[in-house]
């Protein structure tokens, strides 16, 4: 007899609001560099208190579109809705992670600013170099916001191949020469590409790493462990760096890939035990707040996502 798995009470507020939940955890691994402390009139970025009974997070990556809504065509939310979203956001953490400078960003910050919610930035880059300076110059201005406690220059970008590494050490560059006050910088990216690309760290404050046992072929049974041997890699690679897990996650449907089969009851036994190995590494996690309406499929395992201290 298959039984049915009881939702976890996360899962329960994103479908709510028609959203999809995500996962991150941080990791330190030796000394890591401080990052500037809250400008004044900005809350801290520490995972709130729960209400009993209630879970509390250390940080969500939000994609604001909801039901109907395609960035891909030009279709954002409004500010409005933004604004709308943030008391249920603010509820479970004081930090949240954008994909992108432009669009509805601005509206983002300024509504995070005022419910007390700290922001990581994201500029998103790509192959298209006018669309890349569009988003440098976009988050180089909203990086003035005393919101904004973290700068993510590009996501995925090497694994992708939009980008060499000198080209997105240049623009790493870029940004910092243009930021009018200190805000720790980051880039995300798969383990396997940090691993290939190690001198990249010597450009960063931290290290964002997405780990996917689900892309390495591993069935469900082994998928923890996987992601375990993938991390202390990373660790074991940079031990003086703050190392931030930005992705993970497994989809709910789609087809299988290598002995790794997607199902509803794979995806929540995955967060199930990714939540318990990192309570017992002794990790703070983070988890994922909406995003595009049916991103939990095939397609969408990015939806599961990031932000470090």
């Amino acid at each position: 007899m298959v039984r049915s798995t009881p939702k976890h009470p996360l899962l329960e507020v994103a479908t709510a609001l028609g959203l999809v939940l995500g996962v991150l955890l941080v990791g330190c691994s030796g000394t890591p560099k401080a990052s500037p402390s809250p400008s004044q009139g900005t809350a801290s970025c520490t995972q709130p208190q729960p209400a009993p009974g209630k879970l509390s997070l250390a940080g969500l990556a939000y994609g604001p579109s909801h039901m109907g809504q395609d960035p891909t065509r030009g279709s954002f939310p409004s500010s409005e809705e933004i604004e709308a979203d943030m008391p249920t956001l603010a509820s479970l953490t004081h930090y949240i992670r954008t994909y992108s400078a432009t669009g509805p960003t601005d509206a983002i910050i300024q509504a995070a600013a005022a419910a007390h919610i700290c922001v990581a930035l994201g500029i998103g880059l790509g192959s298209d170099p006018v669309v890349n300076a569009s988003e440098m110059t976009a988050g180089e201005r909203l990086a003035s916001n005393s919101a904004v406690h973290a700068i993510i220059v590009g996501n995925e970008v090497l694994q992708r191949g939009d980008l060499s590494e000198e080209q997105l050490r240049s623009d790493i560059e870029q940004v910092r020469a243009k930021l009018g006050r200190a805000v720790p910088v980051t880039v995300a990216d798969t383990y396997t590409q940090w691993i290939q690309h190690r001198d990249l760290a010597n450009d960063v404050d931290f290290i964002t790493v997405h780990i996917y046992p689900f892309w390495q072929g591993v069935a469900i049974d082994s998928a923890i462990q996987s992601l375990d041997r993938a991390y202390t890699q990373v660790q074991q690679t940079f031990p003086h760096k703050q190392i931030v897990i930005g992705e993970t996650g497994w989809p709910s449907a789609g087809p299988p890939y290598g002995a790794a089969v997607p199902s509803a009851a794979n995806q929540v036994r995955y967060l199930r035990e990714f939540l318990n190995w990192a309570h017992a590494k002794g990790h703070v996690y983070r988890r994922r707040s909406p995003c595009s309406p049916g991103s939990a499929s095939f397609g969408r395992l990015e939806c599961l996502s990031l932000v470090g201290r």
